[in-house]
Parts: C-alpha cells; sequence; structure tokens
C-alpha cells in the first residue's frame, strides 16, 4: 500500500469512529442515568426504611405506658387506620401521656402520614412485589 492509500484509509476510518464514538456517548449517558437512578432510588428505599423503623419507636414509646390489652397494643402499632385510635379510652390514656394540648397534633399528623404512605403505595407498584 501506497503512502496515499494507508492515508485515505486512515481518513476513512475517522467518520466511522466518531460515530461510534457517538453511538457510545449515548449508551454512557443511558449508563450512567441508569446509575444514578439506581443510586437515588437506594437512598430513597433506605430512607424510608429508616422513617418506618423511626415511626414504629415513636408508637412504641407512646403506646408502652398505657393501661391497654396487649390485642389493643399490636392492633394500634400495627394498624394506623385502626377504629381502636378514635375509642374513647385510648384516646384518654394518649391524652395523659401526650403533653398539654398535644392529642389533636398528633392525632392529624398521624392521618397525614397515613395519607403520604397509601398515596406512596399507588404510585409503586407494591403489590406486584409481593
Amino acid at each position: 500500500m501506497s503512502g496515499f492509500e494507508i492515508a485515505g484509509v486512515v481518513l476513512g476510518a475517522f467518520p466511522i469512529l466518531c460515530d461510534t464514538a457517538k453511538d457510545l456517548g449515548t449508551v454512557f449517558k443511558k449508563t450512567k442515568a441508569w446509575w444514578q437512578f439506581e443510586t437515588s432510588f437506594e437512598n430513597f428505599v433506605s430512607t424510608i426504611a429508616t422513617q418506618e423503623i423511626a415511626y414504629t419507636q415513636v408508637l412504641e414509646r407512646l403506646l408502652d405506658p398505657l393501661d391497654i390489652t396487649d390485642g389493643e397494643y399490636e392492633s394500634l402499632l400495627r394498624d394506623p387506620r385502626s377504629r381502636l385510635w378514635y375509642e374513647r379510652h385510648i384516646q384518654e390514656e394518649l391524652r395523659q401521656c401526650l403533653p398539654q394540648n398535644k392529642f389533636p397534633w398528633f392525632m392529624w399528623n398521624l392521618s397525614e402520614l397515613n395519607t403520604a404512605i397509601e398515596d406512596l403505595q399507588k404510585l409503586l407498584p407494591i403489590e406486584k412485589a409481593r
């Protein structure tokens, strides 16, 4: 091969290399975007798990001193929509444990948190994961 032929092959290879690099760039961008999504999602799941633990600990701390049955305790701890939250004897016990006038605030926050969790469950394919 003469020098001109080699130069022609090299010059012809540049567009191919450029196109390939562009294609690889697109693949790497998608890979980077997926990696960023996966990392963010893992952080999100970890944060949700941490919040669940904190929430459960707050409820346990609140419910432990109450004069209620083990069944009522478990129902209140595991089911935030339990009708027990609205029974008179439970509310009286809670009012005694919470600082002055914090009972309405607590019940409102409990309701808001449950609504947020239900909304989040609707967004995520939780039933498919089970």
